[in-house]
């Protein structure tokens, strides 16, 4: 058994790596900016997508961020699921 982790703290971990993966400030990122408009590519998706399932322990589907576009929308739909696990 895991953690429960809240939209919160999915939301300032996905903030996070994409700071770090493009090399942008942190304050720079609005979470209801589409990924494809923050700069995030399949390859950079990808691997934030692998360090999420990391985290929450789960298997996403690569589509998540086509279905939800933003790190709000993303964060948002984690926190449900792993609320629902």
């Amino acid at each position: 058994m895991h953690d429960i982790v809240d939209k919160d703290r999915i939301q300032t971990f996905i903030i996070k790596e994409i700071s770090v993966a493009l090399k942008i400030d942190i304050d720079k990122i609005d979470s209801e900016t589409e990924f494809l408009n923050l700069g995030i590519d399949s390859l950079a998706g990808l691997n934030l997508m692998t360090k999420l399932e990391n985290l929450l322990n789960i298997e996403l589907d690569p589509i998540i961020f086509w279905d939800y576009p933003t790190i709000e929308k993303l964060s948002k739909h984690l926190a449900s699921k792993e609320a629902g696990a």
